[in-house]
C-alpha cells in the first residue's frame, strides 16, 4: 500500500511539471506574439497621437475638439497597453531594497496623472505616521499598484471614492510585512473571473 501510494503521488508530481512546462511555453509564445503585435502598432499609434495634437491647436472649443480630446485619451489608453505588452514578452529580473510605502503609492497616483487631471483631486491616501517601508522591486510594485488603481477608476469613474491604504500587518519569524490595500466602492469582481485573475491579460 506505501509503494502504491508513493507511485500514485509521484505520477501526480510529474503531471504537475507537466503542466507547469507546457503553461510556461504557453506563456512564451504569447510574449513573442505580444512583442510582435506592440512594435507593429507604435509607430501608426505615434502617428495618431501627432495629428491628434495639431488638430487640438487649429480646432476652436466645441464638439469637434472634444471629439479629439476623446481620441487622445484612447490613443493613450492604447500606448499603456502596449506597454503591457512590452513587459510580458521582456520580463525584467526584480532588484529588492527596502521602500518607503507612502512614496510609492505617491509615485503610483503620479503615474496616473493623465487619468486624474480631468476630476482635478486623486485617491485617499490612508498611511500610520511612523512610516512603512517594504522590501521589494520598486517597479513592479508600482506597476501593480497602478493596475489596481486603474482597474478601480474603472469601476467607480471617480477617484474620491478610492482609497489607498497600509498597516503594519502581520509579523513572521520576527519580520514585520506590511499591508497596503487598494478599496473602492464599485461592483467587486464576480465570481465567475475570480479564479482567473491571476494569468496574464
Amino acid at each position: 500500500f506505501d509503494g502504491l501510494s508513493a507511485a500514485i503521488q509521484h505520477k501526480a508530481e510529474v503531471r504537475t511539471v507537466q503542466e507547469d512546462e507546457r503553461q510556461r511555453q504557453r506563456y512564451s509564445d504569447l510574449g513573442q506574439l505580444a512583442s510582435s503585435f506592440a512594435h507593429e502598432v507604435r509607430n501608426p499609434l505615434a502617428s495618431i497621437r501627432t495629428l491628434c495634437e495639431l488638430l487640438n491647436q487649429d480646432l476652436q472649443p466645441g464638439p469637434q475638439l472634444e471629439c479629439v480630446e476623446r481620441l487622445q485619451k484612447l490613443a493613450l489608453r492604447i500606448e499603456s497597453l502596449m506597454k503591457v505588452f512590452l513587459d510580458f514578452s521582456r520580463p525584467s529580473v526584480p532588484s529588492p531594497r527596502l521602500i518607503d510605502v507612502r512614496a510609492m503609492a505617491y509615485r503610483s497616483v503620479e503615474s496616473l496623472e493623465a487619468r486624474l487631471r480631468p476630476f482635478g483631486a486623486g485617491p485617499v491616501l490612508a498611511f500610520p505616521s511612523e512610516g512603512l517601508t517594504v522590501y521589494a522591486d520598486e517597479v513592479q510594485t508600482v506597476s501593480i499598484l497602478v493596475a489596481l488603481l486603474e482597474n478601480a477608476l474603472d469601476a467607480v469613474k471617480d477617484p474620491t471614492r478610492i482609497r489607498i491604504e497600509a498597516s503594519s500587518g502581520s509579523t513572521h519569524r520576527g519580520q514585520a510585512f506590511p499591508r497596503i490595500r487598494v478599496c473602492d466602492h464599485g461592483p467587486g469582481i464576480h465570481a465567475h473571473p475570480l479564479p482567473k485573475i491571476f494569468p496574464p491579460f
